[in-house]
């Protein structure tokens, strides 16, 4: 009833889809993964000097506010908060203004 058993290698999708398809997803993502990771290192160097540049700064003018406490930093850093919440607040009252 059943044609006779040959022994024979039948490729078909089965080979792209056990074979193929994971070496090409395999390779392609090693490359966006060191992608990410070279981008990831570089974002963090700069934030990092970012960070060191603001801290500096941020050290010279800690002796108009207090130079013993780290009150006078705390108070900086909220009026530089509430003057970007400002900024943010108003530049978006502009633009509700100037469509109306």
């Amino acid at each position: 009833m059943y044609p006779p058993e040959l022994r024979l290698t039948n490729v078909d999708f089965d080979w792209f889809y056990h074979r193929a398809f994971p070496s090409v997803l395999k390779n392609g993502f090693t490359v966006i993964w060191r992608v990410n990771r070279t981008l990831q290192e570089e974002l963090q160097l700069k934030l990092a000097m970012c960070l060191a540049y603001t801290t500096e700064k941020n050290n010279k003018l800690s002796c108009l506010f207090s130079r013993n406490y780290p009150s006078g930093n705390m108070a900086m850093w909220v009026a530089v908060v509430l003057a970007s919440y400002l900024l943010a607040f108003f530049n978006k009252t502009e633009c509700k203004i100037a469509d109306i």
